[in-house]
């Protein structure tokens, strides 16, 4: 089981200006480099380790890139590797020509199989600057669903607008699995991608500058991305410095999310929009301790009230709430140590059903339940530990730590397991050992409608008082992402 703490979505970080498309230089320029990004857009291989010669550089996770890594000029072996119940199988294999100074993309795309799969591109691209006061814009179509559905013609047009004036820089086009690259003058464009008459994407005003007005290189794909269960395109930028792709804005798109209500005091609840004149319920007439179903809204700032559906109990008014445009998210709302109503927010990947599992897990458990598993110095814990295990065993080699709040996931593959939460050295504990706190039993990923990702969530059985959490149990329940 592998476990990684999840970040805010590239999505939400609001960046839109380019001022370098190269990270960062070799001191020694007098070796011949090349250089190579690997793109994991194979949802089937969600994590995926890159090998050059039989040394790992690096692994990527499902929509992320390895950053731009340097290798030496020649002839290298690259593999594409995945892990499953702690053995690895090679995926890909492929001897490549890296030439000095080119810049490489790998990309799997599809299903990543060693055979009846996907096989992966290959892109190469000149690291030649452009003339000064121009951006070369590399473009890779990535966008597989798109254009095998009627969503996408073979071709589909690129079109740079002024966004002071709207009127037509620049065009080009993208067909998938080919690789365009056009030289444009600086400025701040609104982008637009359309297939025939049908407008796919449209990005709010995206600057392309150099902050030294020398040229600049900067690579973009149009992949495809399901949000809100819908198949859509986005346009993202492939940055050299981060393994985060930037998703950018798409003006078609509206807000869309799900609620998680734990505060068990409100009963029935309602989301509402109170700056109105007249109230808006984003969430209208929900149990509390349930998953709501995504709703879509129109992106901005909102300032929301949280109350009982009959209007007995509140649990906080005028509270902000931004809605970004083509989020997708889960936002859940719960108690603190000392009992306020606080929220954690992630976003919702969702993949084709495969033989492997995102479990996200969702740490609720404050101090009303760890008071009662003091560690070894009678002092109440501060984290718990996950463990998910496919024999039942308790395994408690290098566990994973969760604070109140924290949200994280674990892939795991299909297969019947015990799931456990548990604190360290707690009561009817020695040093160094753990203590259940709950657990499910005989709990099948995979089989009888249990497919795709899923969201774990610990949390007190009863967090019903306003000042204080009171609860002492603590439940668990599973989700579908």
């Amino acid at each position: 089981m592998r476990m990684f703490k999840v970040g805010m979505p590239a999505l939400m970080l609001g960046a839109a200006s380019i001022l370098s498309a190269c990270g960062g230089s070799d001191s020694d320029n007098t070796v011949e480099k090349s250089y190579l990004t690997y793109y994991n857009l194979s949802s089937n291989a969600p994590i995926t380790t890159i090998y050059s010669d039989d040394s790992s550089i690096t692994s990527v996770s499902y929509l992320n890139t390895s950053g731009r890594r340097t290798l030496a000029t020649g002839s290298q072996d690259i593999k594409l590797c995945v892990e499953e119940d702690e053995i690895e199988s090679c995926l890909y294999e492929q001897a490549i020509d890296f030439k000095a100074n080119d810049l490489n993309f790998l990309v799997s795309v599809g299903t990543l199989a060693e055979t009846g799969g996907d096989e992966p591109l290959m892109f190469t691209f000149s690291s030649e600057l452009p003339e000064d006061n121009y951006v070369k814009f590399n473009l890779i179509d990535l966008a597989k669903i798109c254009h095998e559905s009627d969503m996408c013609a073979d071709n589909i047009d690129v079109t740079f607008y002024d966004a002071g004036t709207a009127n037509v820089v620049d065009s080009m086009q993208a067909s998938y699995g080919q690789a365009t690259t056009k030289s444009i003058v600086e400025g701040t464009y609104d982008i637009v991608v359309t297939s025939g008459d049908e407008e796919l994407i449209r990005t709010d005003a995206s600057s392309l500058y150099s902050s030294a007005s020398a040229g600049i290189n900067v690579f973009f794909a149009i992949t495809d991305r399901v949000i809100n269960n819908q198949d859509n395109v986005a346009l993202v930028l492939l940055s050299a410095a981060s393994s985060t792709p930037f998703t950018y804005s798409n003006e078609k798109l509206e807000s869309y999310f799900r609620v998680y209500n734990s505060l068990d005091s409100l009963g029935t609840y309602d989301l509402v929009d109170n700056v109105l004149d007249t109230p808006v319920k984003l969430v209208d007439a929900k149990a509390s301790d349930t998953l709501t179903d995504s709703a879509a809204v129109t992106p901005k700032d909102y300032t929301v009230d949280l109350v009982s559906s009959d209007l007995s109990n509140t649990a906080f008014t005028g509270r902000k709430l931004a809605l970004t445009r083509g989020a997708d998210n889960t936002i859940v709302y719960y108690r603190n140590d000392l009992g306020k109503v606080q929220t954690v927010t992630f976003a919702n990947i969702e993949r084709p059903e495969t033989s492997n599992h995102y479990i996200y897990f969702v740490n609720l458990l404050n101090d009303s339940v760890l008071k009662h598993y003091p560690d070894e110095d009678n002092e109440t814990p501060d984290s718990i530990s996950l463990f998910l295990t496919k024999d039942g065993n308790f395994d408690a080699a290098n566990p994973s730590s969760f604070e109140l709040g924290d949200v994280s996931n674990a892939l795991i593959t299909s297969g019947t397991y015990t799931v456990k939460v548990a604190v360290v050295a707690g009561v009817n504990a020695g040093k160094d050992e753990y203590t259940v706190i709950k657990q499910l039993n005989s709990q099948t990923f995979g089989e009888g409608g249990m497919t795709g990702d899923y969201i774990l969530i610990a949390e007190p059985v009863d967090d019903s008082a306003d000042t204080a959490a009171v609860g002492a149990g603590v439940k668990i329940t599973l989700h579908k992402m």
